[in-house]
């Protein structure tokens, strides 16, 4: 925009298709523990992935020390899949001689995730420096699989014991203060984070509930000792998760 002051946006998404066939042929030479001579399989997959993902992003310098900087990305992945499996069994006369065998699946997958975070950084008077900024983290998952068995006419239906519908929900809010001290020869700078973290999720039909709920507080702090113009002598401390 100026001199001061700059904006940026990106785009980036994949796009995937992917249906597929396969068909094959399992002869027996010895069927001395199994009743059947061939089995012939087919195999059907179908795929569709889209993953697009945005960013958008602000700086602006009040001056040569003061900084400010703002981001917000938002990622986005959904992918339907489907598999299913057919086989059938025949006798060394052709003629087939056991009930068809089926099973399949069926995913439906979507993942969303937006995060934003603003950062502020200023020098201030007498070698002091400060640094803070907030962050935010949404994550809204979603994710269904059904499993296909055969009954006993050989047609398909879900099994709930192995079907899921799991969804997720996650928040975190997480603000941040450094402040440091330059001297002439030692860097002092200590900080602390706050983070508060809510998570839902379930998974029907099954009695399955998450539920956390927490903040949490993680102090940093370092130290730059500098001997000569060759040699220095560091000092970290940090807590995370």
């Amino acid at each position: 925009v100026n001199k001061k002051t700059s904006f940026g946006f990106g785009v980036n998404a994949t796009l995937s298709k992917a249906p597929n066939l396969e068909v094959a042929q399992l002869d027996v030479l010895s069927p001395g523990y199994v009743n059947y001579n061939t089995i012939k399989f087919t195999n059907q997959t179908s795929q569709d992935v889209t993953n697009p993902s945005y960013n958008f992003n602000a700086t602006h310098k009040f001056d040569s020390v003061t900084n400010l900087a703002f981001s917000t990305d938002y990622t986005n992945y959904s992918e339907k899949m489907s598999r299913f499996n057919e086989s059938r069994f025949y006798d060394n006369a052709n003629m087939e001689i056991a009930p068809v065998n089926k099973f399949g699946v069926k995913n439906d997958l979507n993942f969303n995730v937006y995060t934003q975070k603003l950062d502020f950084d200023k020098q201030l008077k007498k070698g002091f420096r400060l640094e803070t900024g907030a962050k935010s983290s949404f994550v809204d998952n979603y994710a269904k699989s059904d499993v296909y068995l055969t009954d006993a006419n050989n047609d398909l239906y879900i099994d709930s014991t192995y079907s899921n519908n799991y969804n997720y929900k996650e928040r975190i809010l997480a603000g941040y203060l450094t402040l440091g001290k330059e001297f002439k020869k030692l860097d002092i700078s200590i900080g602390v984070r706050a983070e508060h973290t809510l998570i839902n999720a379930s998974n029907a039909p099954k009695p399955f509930t998450l539920h956390r709920d927490y903040i949490n507080f993680f102090p940093s702090g370092s130290l730059d000792y500098k001997i000569n113009d060759k040699n220095s002598i560091q000092a970290n401390y940090s807590y995370r998760i």
